[in-house]
């Protein structure tokens, strides 16, 4: 009889080996594989800087001259003000989503009447993502539905005036939906939706849900003020319209 661990012989029916000490009434397990890790979840921010039409400058697309050429050109001129910006960003524990750089930029594309194409800048744009953290207690109560109350703009009346649009109006409300992923869901009045991530950030004892940027939506702020979610756009307007959560 021989240990199944050290391979030295044995007393016959001994139920421990006296070399190794192990006992030898069982084969060795195998290794064991490795547990998978649950997929990371993020969080998301993000720092832009935008130009106002006219103000991007002009990059023609002549002898050869591309998109690339134009990312090259501006990078060269902005990096040396954008990267402490961003480097304040990295400092407080978010990381970049992709490559700092000329790819950051976006442009307007234009063509004059000589039939000349040219770009012109109008927003630098980068993403941030840090490892998520536990919702804290304040956070967790904004999770749910909220309710449309007041919209001292009586939602797109602002740019349209009709009597069958103005009865609709006074009938159906807005609503935002906060999920506990942070993802948010929020049906305008018009009856569009829009879907986007969603972070929390504390802010003079409140707290502010900054939606998550896209090129094509030009961000909102939502600040939480006890029962009342009251939104404002990334311009600093005045409150669009506030909101109460259902119980």
């Amino acid at each position: 009889m021989f240990c199944i661990h050290c391979g030295n012989t044995l007393e016959e029916n001994a139920k421990f080996c006296a070399h190794c000490g192990k006992a030898v009434g069982t084969a060795p397990q195998p290794p064991q594989p490795p547990r998978k890790r649950s997929p990371q979840e993020w969080e998301y921010t993000f720092y832009r800087s935008t130009w106002k039409p006219g103000k991007g400058g002009r990059f023609n697309l002549v002898f050869g001259k591309t998109e690339y050429d134009a990312r090259l050109m501006h990078w060269g001129g902005d990096e040396s003000w954008l990267m402490p910006r961003l480097q304040k960003f990295i400092d407080n524990g978010w990381e970049p989503v992709g490559k700092i750089g000329p790819g950051n930029y976006h442009f307007r594309k234009n063509q004059d009447r000589h039939g000349i194409h040219w770009l012109e800048v109008h927003t630098f744009l980068v993403e941030f993502r840090r490892p998520t953290r536990p919702l804290t207690t304040q956070e967790t109560e904004i999770l749910g539905v909220w309710r449309e109350t007041h919209d001292p703009n009586k939602g797109f009346l602002r740019k349209f005036s009709n009597v069958v649009f103005d009865q609709k109006v006074n009938i159906d409300r807005a609503r935002i939906e906060f999920y506990k992923d942070k993802r948010f869901e929020s049906f305008r009045r018009d009856g569009k939706l829009s879907r986007s991530g969603i972070f929390f950030t504390n802010k003079d004892g409140g707290i502010e849900v900054m939606y998550k940027y896209s090129p094509d939506f030009d961000g909102v702020v939502a600040v939480v003020e006890g029962k009342l979610v009251m939104q404002r756009n990334n311009k600093g307007y005045a409150k669009d319209g506030e909101y109460e959560r259902v119980p």
